[in-house]
């Protein structure tokens, strides 16, 4: 399932399905959010997959390390051009939006993206 979720995210980023906005000078931002549980009594469940995937790509293309910010550990990297912030919240997933919508609110991410 791992190797899926990489090579869509690739595709996705290599210009499978990216459109730019034209009308912006800046180039677009983007938040990929892995949701999961904290703590290593969670590590290998599954409702941890999307903290799996983060960890994956990471991996794969070797992100910097993550930084603690907006409660969740963050890597901010580039992809094609764009800014891309890779979120993994540090709370319970049903209270994973605050970390969310302060990450977006800090960093003027469009709800689209």
């Amino acid at each position: 399932m791992l190797k899926r979720l990489s090579a869509a995210l690739k595709n996705f980023f290599t210009g499978g399905a990216l459109v730019k906005d034209q009308t912006k000078e800046a180039a677009p931002m983007w938040l990929v959010i892995g949701l999961g549980n904290p703590g290593t009594e969670h590590a290998e469940q599954r409702h941890n997959v999307g903290f799996m995937a983060i960890d994956r790509m990471a991996a794969d293309y070797n992100f910097p390390s993550p930084r603690q910010k907006f409660n969740a550990h963050i890597i901010e990297t580039s992809f094609n051009g764009d800014k891309v912030l890779w979120m993994k919240p540090q709370t319970f997933m049903n209270l994973s939006g605050k970390s969310v919508a302060e990450a977006a609110r800090f960093y003027k991410i469009a709800p689209e993206n």
